[in-house]
């Protein structure tokens, strides 16, 4: 699986599947839950991890997205994500991405390139938010990515074994974000279609932007919880609990 992660990042181009491939697993935009799992248990080259809306939904919910405008999803799918957003906050502006040729989004580049993010901030302006959910094998690159685009917050839906089974290295990185008041996180949402339960990982610009942000108190959401130096309830915990988990 790393191997494979480090040749898609070098890849300039992703080959197109064959016909027989495309019948064999039908036209992706088009799954549903069930055909989904199904799916996932095939060889297919170019990863598929449908975000379901439920979850993209507690993120509209439990965030003010007022003083947001740009958005981008690099690893946008089936475009779940911008569907359910636009939904809610109408005004925001999506720019989706995704690498699978078959989803024939007007972006389709390899969203683990610098150099591409650069040319898209050419093309469509500074990106206030990242929202999106990248492949997980790639989620060490792809999630450092999204902080350094985002000028207001980058938001990236990770399985949550992410978070409570992690390397030192990325220990660190999340340890200085906690401690900086920048880390917050979005759990206990509802199981993806292939049974998993994931996370949305959220990183603000600062602080002061995360505190304005967040709907209705951090603590006001079930599994809603900011990794900080403050301290606040979570079901029974306080801060220094969840930090303890952390590092």
């Amino acid at each position: 699986m790393v191997a494979r992660a480090r040749s898609l990042r070098k890849a300039a181009t992703v080959q197109a599947m064959s016909p027989e491939e495309v019948q064999k697993r039908g036209d992706v935009t088009q799954l549903n839950r069930a055909q989904v799992k199904i799916a996932s248990q095939l060889n297919w080259g170019l990863e598929l991890v449908m975000t379901v809306s439920q979850e993209v939904r507690r993120l509209a919910h439990e965030v003010s997205w007022e003083k947001v405008t740009q958005v981008w999803d690099p690893w946008a799918g089936t475009g779940v994500i911008g569907k359910v957003m636009s939904l809610e906050w109408p005004h925001l502006k999506f720019m989706n991405n995704d690498w699978n040729p078959q989803l024939k989004w007007p972006e389709a580049l390899n969203a683990l390139q610098p150099g591409n993010y650069r040319a898209w901030k050419e093309k469509y302006g500074v990106c206030d938010a990242v929202v999106t959910s990248s492949w997980f094998a790639v989620l060490d690159i792809a999630l450092p990515l999204a902080v350094l685009t985002s000028r207001v917050v980058a938001c990236i839906h990770v399985p949550s074994h992410y978070m409570t089974d992690m390397a030192e290295s990325r220990a660190q990185y999340f340890r200085k974000l906690c401690h900086a008041g920048r880390l917050h996180v979005i759990g206990h949402l509802e199981h993806g279609p292939i049974g998993r339960r994931c996370m949305w990982v959220m990183v603000f610009r600062n602080p002061l932007t995360r505190a304005r942000m967040l709907r209705g108190g951090e603590a006001s959401g079930v599994g809603m919880f900011t990794f900080s130096m403050g301290k606040f309830a979570l079901d029974g915990a306080t801060t220094e609990d969840a930090e303890q988990a952390l590092i």
